[in-house]
């Protein structure tokens, strides 16, 4: 934690908050972002301001698995995203399969010059003040469902949920128990609003929400499925899903994109 920068009022010494610490250049005053003072040693830092940036970041890894196969899947790629089943085969049919989880990781994708780990020890903090260099902040996570339609529901909708995997998708085998549910999104799309080929489902978390996946996601990736608990993960059966979609994965069309909005102090 750095040392203060104070000032004298008329009676006592006053702590100078962020971002109310200016220099002046010759010119006009310039917000200070971080000050440091000399102990005859080193340099150590005093004060720390404000400097919102704002990052974007495409996933690097991604894979899909069942609880019934036990396996990362392969089609149509083996890094696409699935959620969702459908248990009904061409014959009227059915299979007994639980449903479909994507797993995708951010944490080693370069943005900017940095990765995500890197960012968030510059700039520990989601914010939703607006970015230094011009802009408004912004803090989402976005899939892209493949085309053609013959991959997933022809107009899905539904509920999907977004959380904290705690594996990894190097792991050699996939784990159901590994989707914590604490702090999990929520998406639901209404019949008449679907997702359909070509389209995107689109979370926008709260500051608070963010904060916790992102301080999550700088070592660890995500789950994704249309399923609340993990009980309902490994459940089988022979039903069908209107949530059940592919998406994009890492490379592809579309990958997964993560927007974060970051600073020095809390908002």
């Amino acid at each position: 934690m750095p040392s203060e920068v104070y000032y004298r009022d008329s009676s006592e010494f006053q702590p100078v908050n962020a971002p109310n610490l200016f220099y002046h250049d010759g010119t006009a005053f310039q917000k200070v972002t971080k000050g440091y003072y000399h102990d005859a040693t080193t340099w150590r830092e005093t004060y720390v301001g404000t400097d919102p940036v704002k990052y974007t970041f495409y996933a690097n890894r991604s894979k899909y698995f069942r609880h019934t196969t036990g396996t990362w899947g392969s089609s149509p790629s083996v890094v696409s995203i699935r959620t969702g089943a459908w248990n009904v085969d061409s014959g009227g049919g059915t299979y007994s399969n639980s449903t479909y989880v994507g797993v995708f990781g951010f944490s080693t994708i370069d943005a900017g010059g940095l990765t995500l780990a890197e960012a968030l020890a510059e700039r520990p903090y989601v914010t939703t003040a607006a970015p230094t260099a011009g802009g408004s902040a912004e803090n989402y996570i976005q899939l892209g469902r493949q085309s053609p339609t013959y991959t997933g529901y022809g107009s899905a909708y539904g509920t999907w949920y977004l959380g904290k995997y705690t594996g990894d998708t190097t792991d050699g085998s996939p784990d159901a128990d590994d989707c914590n549910q604490t702090g999990k999104l929520t998406k639901t799309l209404a019949s008449g609003s679907p997702i359909t080929a070509g389209g995107s489902l689109t979370y926008t978390p709260s500051v608070a929400e963010m904060q916790v996946l992102a301080d999550h996601m700088d070592t660890n990736p995500l789950w994704i499925t249309n399923k609340s608990s993990i009980a309902n993960i490994k459940a089988n059966g022979g039903f069908t899903n209107t949530e059940y979609i592919v998406m994009y994965g890492t490379g592809e069309s579309v990958p997964p994109k993560l927007v974060l909005t970051l600073d020095y102090v809390a908002p």
